[in-house]
């Protein structure tokens, strides 16, 4: 969809299917509210571990980290691409050699705003695969308060 979530220091665990897999379908964000519109962070995960069968290690079919936005679902215009950021995350050696898949042929991969920053574990490389500068990090992922917005209340 075309939330922020932040993902913290989950386990995300792919099952062994048959084509490969995606691990998330990221929408553009909705930031038709102004309360909103400066926190599009889109889907974040942070210090998770992403992990899958152990088929997909050898498989011809292994996982993409994400696909492009599917104009016409949530996103109502070409400019709203997906947003997904991998952050100090460990991955398993599960994915293709091309991380990310397109939706098709004009919502591509390469329109949405897909990176990782300091990846690490088997899966991870930075071959092929955007990376967040430094810069990127510090001024819009490097706090809960910078991705979200808002400071989170636990009760």
């Amino acid at each position: 969809g075309g939330a922020t979530a932040l993902f913290h220091n989950c386990k995300i665990y792919t099952l062994d299917l048959y084509g490969g897999g995606i691990i998330v379908a990221a929408a553009g964000a909705d930031t038709g509210y102004a309360s909103t519109s400066l926190y599009a962070s889109g889907f974040v995960f942070r210090d998770c571990k992403i992990s899958g069968s152990l088929g997909y290690k050898d498989a011809a079919n292994k996982v993409t980290l994400g696909r492009g936005t599917w104009i016409g679902g949530s996103a109502t215009f070409e400019t709203a691409v997906g947003r997904t950021v991998y952050l100090n995350c460990t991955m398993d050696n599960m994915f293709k050699t091309e991380p990310w898949s397109s939706w098709d042929s004009v919502n591509t991969w390469e329109k949405a705003f897909f990176r990782e920053f300091g990846s690490k574990g088997e899966g991870a490389s930075a071959q092929n695969r955007p990376q967040l500068t430094q810069e990127e990090y510090e001024k819009y992922y490097s706090t809960t308060e910078k991705i979200l917005g808002y400071t989170p209340e636990f009760k």
